[in-house]
């Protein structure tokens, strides 16, 4: 059985809660959810208490992640065994989806070569478990407007997100 961990990031964004199945990101948590729930989360999952966690790699991508300096997430090994087939080339493709940049929910759909999905896209990413690594918060409606982020604080999430990462201007 692979053993279970997680982990507690503060952050200046607030705490990120980060569950892993042996090596690789199982879940994780935005900030928003409030510490006490992503730790009753992480426990439940775990099975343990989560360990407070700011030196480890990926612990110091997510402090430099909102801080609002550049972080580049690829290569961080992920656990997709929860996620459909479908689900999983959605995550792929929105991976690819580079810093500072938006991509609309149809244009990821042509990307797949279903131009007709999207839809589906929304869906698959709606399900999405590892948020930020997975950046969906980087997908916009075909108007360009900030829809359908399933995170705490949905829209807004997704707005302080893009703005971290200069997608956005200051309203």
């Amino acid at each position: 059985m692979t053993r279970r961990r997680g982990i507690l990031v503060p952050t200046v964004g607030g705490m990120v809660g980060v569950g892993f199945a042996g090596r690789e990101v199982f879940t994780l948590h935005l900030p928003g959810e409030g510490e006490e729930t992503i730790i009753r989360s992480l426990t439940d999952w775990a099975g343990v208490a989560p360990s407070v966690d700011d030196a480890s790699p990926l612990a110091r991508k997510l402090v430099v992640y909102y801080d609002g300096s550049r972080v580049d997430f690829t290569g961080v090994p992920l656990d997709l065994s929860w996620a459909s087939p479908f689900a999983r080339t959605v995550y792929e493709a929105v991976i690819k989806v580079p810093w500072g940049t938006t991509v609309t929910y149809g244009a990821l759909a042509a990307i797949l070569g279903r131009p007709a999905a999207s839809r589906a896209v929304g869906g698959a990413l709606g399900t999405n478990r590892i948020p930020l690594i997975i950046p969906c918060h980087r997908v916009v409606a075909a108007n360009g407007k900030l829809t359908g982020f399933s995170a705490p604080g949905g829209v807004a999430t997704k707005r302080y997100m893009l703005r971290l990462e200069g997608a956005l201007h200051p309203a």
